[in-house]
């Protein structure tokens, strides 16, 4: 039987984590010591083999958080490596690979009186009166740096478990999370970069496709119709309005001036999205 392996995840330190392997009737994906999923071609079953001795917890956030997302980006949903909060009822998308600050911002807002919708994974879905971010589970994975740091956190969430390094923390108090598809309004890009203050500037066309590609999930990029058919998605919704480079310090003390400042730019530009509806 053909196991062609096809792609593989490697870790910053070079090692690598994942393997993809495409067989006649379904696809293998392989996180190493950890577990391995079989996805049938047309994703409509996953087998889940995990490697005695690994938690649960473990396995669930494979799934929630690569699996799922990769198979349903297979089926032409859109979904970003991303976190989202609401503001003043509308979608505002953290967009960054992992490590630059989604999901503390993601806490920190939600326990600040701005509700998240989903952390690590966004969902984006069009509808008549345009794109909206659906829900995702109500628990956010942080840290344990940035656990120790975000001290409302321990107020509004419950912590869960450890794996993977993060602590899982869920919803406590319903004000916290938005249970309910959102209107995207702006997306910000995360610069990795360490910055002496906040700058928010405007990004468009190739600088956003490409900030789009680099965090969309992808199962098989050798599948030429899904391939297609999830850049014709993307070119559509690079083409929107909304799109900021963020730069801000690496610093805790810092965030609730961020927070402040975000929520002012999301204000500010709503006119723009305003304008586009009518």
């Amino acid at each position: 039987m053909d196991h062609r392996c096809f792609n593989e995840w490697k870790s910053p330190k070079d090692e690598t984590w994942a393997q993809f392997f495409r067989c006649p009737q379904y696809y293998l994906i392989r996180f190493n010591e950890l577990a391995d999923f079989t996805l049938s071609n047309d994703m409509s079953r996953l087998d889940i083999h995990p490697v005695p001795g690994v938690a649960q917890d473990v396995v669930d956030h494979l799934d929630k958080n690569f699996v799922m997302p990769l198979a349903l980006s297979h089926q032409n949903k859109l979904l970003l490596h991303a976190s989202a909060v609401e503001v003043h009822g509308h979608a505002a998308v953290f967009l960054a690979e992992s490590g630059v600050g989604k999901s503390t911002l993601a806490a920190y807002f939600a326990s600040h009186g701005f509700p998240f919708l989903t952390d690590d994974v966004v969902e984006i879905e069009h509808c008549e009166s345009g794109y909206h971010v659906k829900p995702g589970h109500g628990s956010i994975r942080l840290w344990e740096y940035s656990e120790q740091e975000l001290a409302a956190v321990e107020s509004e969430f419950s912590s869960m478990s450890t794996a993977s390094g993060k602590t899982r923390f869920l919803a406590s108090n319903p004000k916290v999370f938005s249970d309910q598809p959102k209107r995207l309004q702006n997306t910000y890009i995360l610069d990795p970069a360490h910055s002496n203050s906040t700058t928010i500037q405007g990004v468009s066309g190739s600088q956003v496709v490409t900030s789009l590609l680099q965090n969309c999930f992808l199962l098989d990029v050798e599948a030429r119709s899904s391939l297609a058919s999830n850049f014709e998605n993307l070119s559509r919704l690079a083409a929107l309005p909304g799109y900021f480079r963020l730069s801000f310090p690496r610093d805790y003390s810092f965030l609730p001036q961020l927070c402040d400042q975000i929520v002012a730019h999301m204000l500010s530009t709503r006119v723009e999205l305003d304008r586009i509806s009518q």
